[in-house]
């Protein structure tokens, strides 16, 4: 491919606000009020200062990631806004996705290894979770290399 088909990261980052910008304002104008944007490299950077103590005590963050449990003591995998579970290998697994009007992401961290996976799309109808499996096990892979 020539050249001049690639943008620098300069120029991509201007138009990725412009659009963005155009974005928030469209959605505004609709009444849907928009707290933040983020990357996928902000999620992870979110998720390694919740994992190492640099936005939440260890205790908090622990209350955060128990699993409630149902009133007949089932536990329900769920906890305060993420999801727990395990890896096939038993390691913990804690998630959270989000899912809006053009937009959805997948965030999981293996706590106990310090691992995290961002994933993020500009659609909202697009099969994250199944990316994210297969993204997961080559860093569940690499991890015991």
């Amino acid at each position: 491919m020539p050249p001049d088909l690639f943008l620098s990261e300069e120029i991509a980052l201007r138009i990725f606000k412009e659009r963005a910008k155009a974005a928030a304002d469209y959605f505004r104008s609709q009444g849907v009020d928009l707290a933040a944007y983020n990357t996928a490299v902000d999620l992870v950077k979110f998720a390694i200062a919740v994992n190492t103590d640099k936005l939440l005590k260890q205790a908090t963050r622990e209350q955060m990631w128990t699993v409630q449990k149902t009133k007949d003591g089932k536990e329900t995998g769920y906890a305060l806004g993420w999801s727990i579970g395990q890896t096939a290998e038993g390691m913990r697994l804690v998630m959270h996705n989000g899912n809006q009007a053009g937009a959805r992401s997948e965030l999981s961290l293996l706590p106990a290894k310090g691992s995290v996976i961002a994933i993020m799309a500009n659609l909202s109808d697009v099969p994250l979770n199944e990316v994210l499996r297969v993204v997961g096990r080559e860093v569940i892979a690499a991890i015991r290399e």
